[in-house]
């Protein structure tokens, strides 16, 4: 591959990984709104939980919330490690390439004054463009490389965390086909056993 073509491919791969790095974790900070609801949802079954007139059905419920807690709980880890903890690698800066670039200058003119000090032939191995340009292709492909693994390990995060969040729904949705079915919700009217009072008319009391 010539130099130029490589460079080209290094520079759309540096940029295609750059923007698969925002697309990710778009991708990631949308699981983790689902992930956000679901919680709601688990947090709702086991505070509101009745266990009076539906023993049975409640431990059940209680179970498939446990089990949807864990499957959240492993995918929140996962996410974790999409979100967070990441470290990408990017091209230098332009002011750091140009002082680069002069140190090359800065170079080769100190390396001609040697080659003539001792009768040697310059052979332009030390041009300081060509230099540059290596330095710069190096830099890319470097970074590309960096930042593809590391997009690429962090779509295996997103997938795996996806996945156990989806299988939560699972006993979450059976959980709350029971606790609306058996009415186990202990935050609804019909479960709260409001005190009663007996109003007795004072013409009926008898006076002794």
């Amino acid at each position: 591959m010539k130099n130029d073509k490589a460079l080209e491919f290094y520079e759309k791969l540096y940029f295609a990984e750059i923007e698969n790095k925002d697309k990710i974790h778009t991708r990631a900070q949308a699981d983790f709104g689902l992930m956000v609801i679901t919680v709601t949802i688990l947090t709702y079954l086991a505070k509101n939980t009745s266990y009076e007139n539906h023993f049975i059905l409640a431990v059940i419920v209680f179970l498939l919330t446990f089990i949807s807690f864990i499957l959240v709980l492993r995918s929140s880890i996962l996410l974790k490690g999409v979100i967070w903890g990441n470290e990408f690698k990017y091209c230098p800066a332009p002011r750091e390439i140009h002082s680069y670039h002069q140190d090359l200058v800065a170079y080769e003119t100190t390396f001609k004054g040697y080659c003539n000090t001792n009768g040697l032939t310059y052979d332009n191995s030390h041009n300081p463009d060509d230099k540059l340009w290596e330095f710069i292709h190096q830099e890319i492909r470097e970074c590309a490389s960096w930042n593809s693994n590391v997009n690429e390990a962090r779509s295996i995060k997103l997938y795996e965390s996806t996945k156990y969040l989806v299988w939560s729904w699972i006993p979450i949705i059976a959980a709350v086909i029971i606790f609306l079915s058996a009415d186990l919700d202990a935050a609804s009217p019909r479960q709260q056993n409001d005190t009663k009072y007996l109003i007795i008319p004072l013409e009926n009391v008898r006076r002794t």
